[in-house]
């Protein structure tokens, strides 16, 4: 596959043909206009069009959890819900979507309601797969919509661009995206994820990672054991196991007095160590 064949973002399906796309709440939960979310079920988006702009109506969200805060500041502890439609009835607005009522009459469906830590949960294996397929057969790419691969014991992978997007599998792999929306994933022993442009995103998974984003960036990180490169604004998601469950905490970046810009934190479980 090359990165030619991958549709964008907001026309990525899953197994059963659906776009995810996550929508972040006022704390009160309402949208935009007092718009009510249901927690879960049919969601009926009014009057709208098929127009690509936000006067003409529509359900909004980010697909797959990418490019977050276009249209609005992300809210860490603010409701958050993931609703899908099919790719026929997405329409893209810059970096976010709109979900309109398909001609045959099928409405979006709310199918998680809750934290920020779950949408993105729920959210992640959609967008490491695109991470994945959108970075095939290269191992550093220039370019607006440049992709980078490496798969080894050492790989190292490298996307700048508008929309770069690298990806890196081995024990000790290595992914680095640049860009205005880059997005980098990793995943080994020792992975290290680094997405520093505006709307980066940044996923790493292993025993113990290295994982850093920018001020305005959102990185993910299923381990025990991470280093964090501390950037003031940025927001991190940290899930392990402990037993039979997987917690997780949300990091924010902007309520975080007691540490300096470019830190590096090293955490266990949740847990900040001295």
């Amino acid at each position: 596959m090359t990165s030619e064949m991958v549709p964008d973002i907001h026309l990525h399906t899953d197994d059963d043909g659906y776009v995810l796309l996550v929508k972040c709440l006022n704390r009160d939960g309402t949208a935009h206009g007092g718009f009510i979310w249901p927690k879960s079920g049919l969601v009926d988006p009014g009057v709208c069009s098929r127009e690509p702009t936000c006067e003409s109506g529509g359900l909004f969200g980010w697909p797959w959890g990418l490019f977050m805060g276009d249209g609005r500041n992300v809210d860490p502890i603010a409701e958050w819900r993931v609703f899908r439609a099919r790719p026929e009835n997405v329409i893209a607005i810059g970096d976010k979507a709109k979900a309109v009522r398909g001609a045959d009459g099928l409405l979006p469906e709310v199918i998680y309601s809750g934290d920020m830590g779950g949408a993105m949960t729920i959210t992640s294996l959609g967008r490491a797969a695109w991470i994945k397929a959108k970075s095939s057969d290269a191992a550093s790419a220039t370019g607006d919509n440049g992709a980078a691969s490496a798969t080894g014991d050492n790989g190292a992978a490298s996307a700048t661009g508008e929309r770069g997007a690298a990806s890196a599998t081995g024990w000790s792999g290595v992914a680095s995206a640049t860009g205005d929306r880059g997005a980098a994933s990793a995943t080994g022993e020792w992975g290290a994820a680094s997405a520093t442009s505006w709307r980066g995103v940044a996923g790493a998974t292993g025993e113990r990672v290295t994982i850093e984003v920018g001020p305005s960036g959102l990185a993910s990180a299923t381990c025990d054991e991470l280093f964090w490169t501390f950037r003031v604004g940025a927001v991190l998601i940290q899930r392990w196991k402990d037993g039979d469950t997987y917690p997780f905490i949300v990091f924010d970046g902007r309520n975080m007095p007691d540490h300096k810009d470019g830190d590096t934190l090293y955490i266990v479980k949740g847990k900040v160590m001295p």
